[in-house]
């Protein structure tokens, strides 16, 4: 018998490989939807930096996000309610300028912390002499009552207990670190960051590998990140118990957005984590992996001059970021959390976001568009809605209009049809090489034949013991061109082949 032809594997992964096979192919990042002011800064940013307008524009919206998710809360009608935080995952190469574009994205944000930094040192005088001159004052009031408590009547006990919690209401407290952008933080550094500094931080970082393969997700430390994270996207409460009380308490109110830049290696690996995955850890990210334009970077004298500083799209977008930033926020004197406005969706913006909403749903089911991405697409009317809350926050608009909604599910669908891409690619990969392996044993151990009573003897792995499965990869088999059917049972079903010489 002549050797039996060799089904390509190398554009389809093994069982064991990512999710991730490649960029989203016929697929444009909307970028028009982002608006105007952000919009028009992405595609700047594309431009000039030259990299793809996806990975700008998760950029830019990430940074807006970060900005406006002390500010405000969406509303989906009456009856729910979450923070506008988002997390974003941008896949792209070495050298495709990723990290460029985001530090331009985040300069403004940069900027901000150092001027509160430095404003931060210019009181710190201030805040060293009133915390002495408390000390001072609670040692004397201590010495002052000290005879009268040994001697102490229970009405002098009442009265010095009363002055001290006076003093300790009025202890000094340093102002809250001005840093919001933290890199590679482990759960218990995410939890004191919320707790001892500012209540919203941002989780970003353009080497993603530090954070998925650093010391806050090892397999000890991971179960207890995702916790966190899962919890404050949701905008619920994190709560620590330790067997010593003082570390132990509850933080309510805290934001948290996240963007992790990841090359496709690591990615691949990322998305494939069963506990990532099977925790709805990843279908929290709105997830951009575009082509590479590397090898049309083209350069001339002029492109070479341009500082993108001094371009008034990224000026305009500077300008309002930086506003949003200085806007102060409210925080519960009780908890130290933030207390932001809420917005609600109603009247016809509401109406728009329940189309939508009952049009994903409807895809989610049995053989709908999404239903191998049901976990991602449950969740994208509730992320449209965020988006659609910072759209209108960074528009400068009082309310989430039609408009907002209609652009942030322009945006959804770019991440919904981008995820269901990738999971029909990953299903005729995986099919594919599957049906290599079982091509390979028919080979080897049938003498090129098989027949449906060989069925038990095909190992595990090709057909997880279900003839159905096997069934599907002989037929994708015959379809293909190397194997045919040979001998039909009842009801013309196949119930032999051989491979074809």
């Amino acid at each position: 018998m002549a050797d039996s032809p060799q089904i390509n594997r190398s554009a389809a992964p093994s069982s064991n490989d990512g999710i991730l096979l490649g960029p989203t192919k016929d697929l444009e990042y909307p970028i028009d939807a982002l608006g105007e002011v952000l919009g028009e800064v992405a595609a700047s940013l594309a431009g000039v930096v030259m990299v793809p307008r996806g990975i700008a524009a998760q950029s830019v919206l990430a940074s807006a996000t970060l900005a406006g998710q002390p500010l405000v809360d969406v509303a989906r009608g009456k009856a729910f309610r979450s923070p506008i935080s988002l997390f974003f995952l941008s896949v792209a190469d070495s050298g495709d300028r990723k990290s460029t574009v985001d530090k331009l994205a985040l300069l403004p944000v940069h900027e901000w912390q150092e001027a509160r930094a430095r404003e931060l040192k210019a009181q710190e005088p201030h805040y060293r002499a009133g915390r002495e001159a408390w000390e001072a004052s609670y040692k004397a009031l201590k010495q002052k009552h000290s005879k009268a408590v040994e001697e102490s009547t229970g009405k002098d006990f009442e009265a010095f207990a009363k002055a001290l919690t006076a003093m300790e209401l009025n202890r000094p407290s340093p102002a809250p670190i001005p840093h919001i952008l933290i890199q590679e933080p482990n759960a218990e550094g995410l939890y004191a960051h919320l707790r001892d500094g500012m209540p919203t931080a941002g989780i970003f970082t353009d080497e993603g590998i530090g954070f998925f393969g650093g010391h806050g997700m090892t397999d000890e430390s991971r179960g207890r990140m995702l916790a966190i994270m899962s919890a404050l996207w949701g905008g619920d409460p994190v709560t620590r118990t330790r067997a010593n009380a003082l570390e132990s308490g509850q933080l309510r109110n805290r934001r948290l957005s996240a963007h992790l830049m990841l090359q496709p290696v690591v990615a691949a690996k990322v998305l494939s984590d069963p506990l990532l995955d099977g925790q709805g850890f990843l279908a929290r990210f709105l997830i951009c992996h575009e082509q590479s334009i590397a090898g049309s970077r083209f350069v001339d004298e002029h492109s070479l001059s341009r500082d993108i500083r001094c371009i008034p799209e990224y000026q305009r977008y500077s300008k309002r970021l930086l506003e949003l930033l200085n806007t102060p926020i409210s925080i519960c004197p009780h908890t130290g959390g933030v207390l932001p406005e809420v917005r609600e969706i109603s009247g016809p913006a509401l109406q728009e976001w329940v189309r939508h909403y009952n049009r994903i749903e409807a895809e989610i089911g049995p053989g709908g568009t999404f239903s191998g991405i049901a976990r991602v697409a449950s969740k994208a009317p509730e992320m449209a809605a965020r988006i659609a809350a910072t759209l209108s926050l960074f528009d400068g608009e009082p309310e989430i209009n039609s408009d907002h909604v209609m652009r942030a599910f322009t945006l959804i669908d770019y991440y919904l049809w981008s995820a269901a891409s990738r999971e029909e690619s990953v299903f005729f990969g995986r099919r594919a090489a599957m049906a290599g392996e079982l091509l390979d044993w028919i080979k080897g151990k049938q003498g090129g034949q098989i027949a449906s009573d060989d069925f038990k003897r095909v190992p595990r792995r090709l057909c997880h013991r279900k003839a159905d499965d096997l069934r599907r990869t002989l037929a994708y088999l015959v379809d293909e061109g190397y194997l045919k059917v040979v001998r039909r049972g009842r009801s013309d079903r196949p119930v032999e082949w051989a491979l074809i010489s």
